[in-house]
């Protein structure tokens, strides 16, 4: 997806946990699928240097850089929150916020095509974390607050604060809200991460708004998994390195390997 679009592939919610055969009813199940209501997501992109991302990108996978500066790579920080997030085929409803970190990709194992690697992936919803940690995925559970709030002109104040679990971080940013039409479905690049128990590929559906501008400043926790990877203290992004959307997702993630 061209800059300014690609990051609305995210997003986690209702999720429903596929049961696994009997034969393997000891091992976690293969799949989980998910899907998500009335969400919006924020997505700060940031250039980080491919010698700190590589401490934890596995080397099958290559990391994308441009021509001109061969030495760094690209991370997307989302945050976003739901309205509601059922786990299970008949669990509650309950609303959720999730942080996550991907970054780009140029090539899997060698053959070239976009995808992303998940650095990580935190929510204040503990059945969310379970089920997604049960199919391979390292979820953190995190605190949470996230809020909209609407101002003059077709414009809202966004604020999420995420605390624990090496996660910590505040965004306040100034939005515009996006058209309610039209609708559509953008497919993601897959979503790619190395588990304790093999690879897990993360694939979204995602029906959304047409994406908007957005400015937001983000302060990282000074022990925090973010500030480790170079980000600073606080930042300031704009668009087409900031973004703004609304909608909702399905998601499949499938675990392709067992080690």
């Amino acid at each position: 997806m061209r800059r300014g679009r690609y990051m609305m592939f995210l997003l986690a919610g209702m999720l429903l946990v596929l049961p696994a055969p009997t034969a393997a009813a000891a091992h976690p199940p293969a799949t989980v699928q998910t899907h998500e209501r009335n969400c919006y997501e924020t997505d700060e992109v940031a250039s980080v240097p491919v010698a700190e991302l590589r401490t934890l990108v596995p080397a099958r996978y290559t990391i994308s850089t441009a021509a001109t500066e061969p030495t760094v790579g690209t991370l997307v920080l989302i945050d976003y929150a739901c309205d509601t997030v059922q786990v299970g085929r008949d669990g509650a409803a309950r609303p959720a916020t999730v942080t996550l970190g991907v970054v780009m990709l140029s090539a899997r194992d060698g053959v070239p095509g976009l995808a992303w690697y998940l650095l990580w992936h935190g929510s204040d919803n503990p059945r969310l974390v379970r089920a997604l940690r049960h199919v391979g995925i390292p979820s953190r559970v995190v605190r949470a607050t996230s809020r909209v709030t609407p101002l003059a002109d077709g414009r809202s104040r966004v604020e999420a604060a995420v605390r624990g679990a090496r996660l910590d971080h505040r965004l306040v940013a100034e939005v515009v809200e996006p058209p309610g039409e039209p609708v559509t479905r953008e497919d993601s690049a897959p979503i790619y991460v190395q588990g304790r128990r093999g690879e897990v590929e993360w694939d979204f559906a995602n029906f959304v708004r047409p994406p908007s501008s957005m400015s937001s400043t983000v302060a990282v926790g000074p022990r925090s998994l973010l500030a480790e990877l170079g980000i600073p203290p606080t930042s300031t992004y704009t668009t087409p390195f900031a973004g703004f959307l609304r909608g909702g997702y399905v998601s499949t993630a499938t675990r392709k390997s067992s080690s």
